[in-house]
Order: C-alpha cells, then structure tokens, then sequence
C-alpha cells in the first residue's frame, strides 16, 4: 500500500507538534517535512505540487480538533500526514481513550474531504525523563488505528529501534524529547519509504 501519484498536481499537509513543525532543535537545519518537500518536489519533479505544514509546537490531536478547519480543512488536501501523541502522553492512563477518539476524529474528518490519510508514530522519546512515561500506550493506539482504518503507518520507534546493536540512537536526539538534524533526515527517509519513494529518499 503506498501513496499513488498522478500526473495532476496534489496538496500535501503535515499536521503535528513541534517535532512536525520543527522549530528550535534541528540547529538551523532542516526538518523532517523539509526534506520531504526537497525530495517530493525537487527530486521529484514535482514543482506544482503545493506542500503545508501547519504544525504547532506544543499541541495535541484535541488542539487540532479545536480549530481543525482553519489548520487543516479548509485546504482539503489530497495526501495527510498527521503526527500526535508526544504531549498527548502527558495525561497519562487516563488520556489513552480521549486520545483515541481524538485521532479517530482527526482521520474522520480528513477522509470526508477525500483525503487520503498517513498516521505516523511519535519517535523515541526519554520517557521518564519527560514526563510522558505512559507513551507506548499513545503509540499503540496509533498503531490500531492505522490498522483498523487500513491506513499507511509510518513506525519510527520501530525503525530507531534498528539502530540499537549500532549503539543506540541518542544521537538521533537533540533532548529528551524531540529529535536532532539527524533524527529528522531518519524520519524523513522513513516518511519517503513508506508511501513509496524510496527512490527519493537519502
């Protein structure tokens, strides 16, 4: 299952947190949706194809929700790619179902307006340190939805996991939470991979 691209020009979203919107802690370097746009669009030879990320640092699947029209909606893309969960994981156990049926309202409404919809799994975190010790659970609910609604899911802690008889990947990140510049050329990578541009990728 991959995205199919058609000769038209398409609409690309990334909606997200900060490690989607990229700020502060890729040191001036690119992001994840960064490299995604060079390669979809340069490498590609994708010119006219429009890329948004409407991201904001701090947010969870019910800020979205809050004002989902002017953030996502009202661009009526034809590709999401939508990442929550790292600040969801904050309310612990208790949160899990409100999450769930958050992301599940998040994917709702994107494929009423015919978007075909990308979910992805927040990225190793240091979870105690962050206070988000209960986010596997987050990222488990990801994991079953994609599932349940046959939706292509993009796993980064399974493929930083990859990474652990090379020494781990806390190179990857720039602090307990959100990842470095090499973190995001990793997700990147992974994003291209999975929706089938490989050929794309780094």
């Amino acid at each position: 299952m991959t995205i199919p691209l058609s000769d038209e020009p398409i609409t690309w979203l990334f909606v997200g947190d900060s490690i989607t919107h990229g700020c502060v802690h890729t040191d001036s370097a690119r992001s994840y949706v960064e490299h995604f746009n060079e390669a979809v669009r340069r490498e590609g030879n994708r010119k006219t194809d429009v890329l948004l990320n409407t991201a904001v640092s701090g947010w969870t699947v019910g800020d979205l929700l809050k004002d989902f029209e002017h953030y996502a909606g009202r661009f009526r893309p034809d590709v999401c790619i939508v990442m929550f969960g790292t600040n969801d994981a904050q309310d612990g156990v208790e949160g899990v179902a409100r999450y769930r049926a958050g992301l599940e309202e998040v994917v709702a409404r994107l494929e009423r307006d015919n978007a075909r919809v990308v979910l992805q799994v927040p990225p190793p975190i240091h979870a105690v340190e962050s206070g988000r010790d209960e986010i596997e659970r987050y990222r488990e609910v990801v994991r079953d939805v994609a599932a349940e609604r046959e939706l292509l899911l993009v796993d980064h802690p399974s493929d930083w996991e990859e990474l652990d008889a090379d020494g781990g990947y806390e190179h990857l990140l720039a602090d307990h939470i959100h990842p470095g510049a090499e973190g995001h050329l990793r997700m990147a990578g992974l994003v291209l991979r999975t929706l089938g541009l490989s050929h794309l990728a780094n």
